[in-house]
């Protein structure tokens, strides 16, 4: 009886084992939990997946190069900051701006006309890595920085979008 207790033991401790390895996330994984909130909303959790890659295009036989040199890892502590800058950044400007260097990296700031919906904040994003005459397309594509975290707020009828790399 000794024998077939440790035996089942044995098989329970291994069953355990076999289901925390299958249930195992990768850091990126847990990096994009550890961000997120219950109640984000899937403009927030789209925004999150999206910011570090940009746009490539699936139509064009030739890369695209919408978006970052190469993907960089989301990263909350840079969420938080940037939702402190957006904040303050509701002046009602239109255009592209670029806050220059700081002491978390470098600051990017966007408005765009009041997304509705996840895929108007999809293209918000888009079109911010693709318009490449614009400064922030210029240095961020250019950059060789590994980490991204971006927010956006409500300015009246617009929303601004801030992303800080590093």
């Amino acid at each position: 009886m000794a024998n077939y207790c440790i035996r089942l033991c044995t098989f329970v401790a291994l069953l355990v084992l076999i289901a925390q390895s299958h249930s195992t996330i990768s850091q990126q994984q847990r990096d994009e939990l550890n961000c997120e909130g219950e109640n984000d909303s899937m403009m927030k959790k789209d925004m999150r997946k999206t910011a570090g890659v940009g746009h490539r295009s699936k139509r064009k036989l030739y890369p695209t190069e919408e978006g970052p040199r190469s993907p960089m890892g989301y990263d909350c502590t840079l969420e938080g900051k940037a939702s402190i800058i957006v904040k303050s950044q509701c002046n009602g400007e239109h255009t592209h701006r670029v806050l220059g260097n700081n002491e978390n990296g470098n600051v990017a700031y966007r408005p765009h006309h009041n997304p509705l919906s996840t895929t108007d904040v999809t293209a918000g994003i888009n079109k911010w890595w693709s318009e490449q005459d614009s400064p922030t397309y210029a240095q961020m594509t250019k950059t060789n920085a590994t980490k991204v975290g971006c927010a956006f707020h409500k300015c009246e009828k617009d929303y601004a979008f801030v992303c800080i790399y590093a």
